[in-house]
């Protein structure tokens, strides 16, 4: 706190921030790092979106939704040899 620098907890070494590939680290050039990660993101997740639009349109049956109650019967229970 006394010095004003940020320290790594593990190795007391000084954090200095990351620079962008420019080297800049202008606002523009981290706009354009946030717009990849979010591009690389949805390439990613496409095929999920995809899997969800096909079945987008599928309507469940009431009984599958909200089945009746069965009554819990217990099952005998199965002995293992040692």
């Amino acid at each position: 706190m006394v010095s004003g620098c940020l320290r790594c907890t593990y190795c007391n070494a000084e954090l200095v921030e990351e620079q962008t590939a420019g080297g800049s680290g202008s606002l523009d050039s981290s706009q354009n790092d946030s717009r990849s990660v979010m591009a690389r993101f949805n390439d990613t997740i496409e095929p999920i979106y995809a899997l969800l639009r096909n079945v987008e349109d599928i309507r469940l049956s009431s009984d599958i939704l909200e089945p009746e109650p069965a009554d819990y019967k217990p099952t005998a229970r199965l002995e293992f040899p040692s």
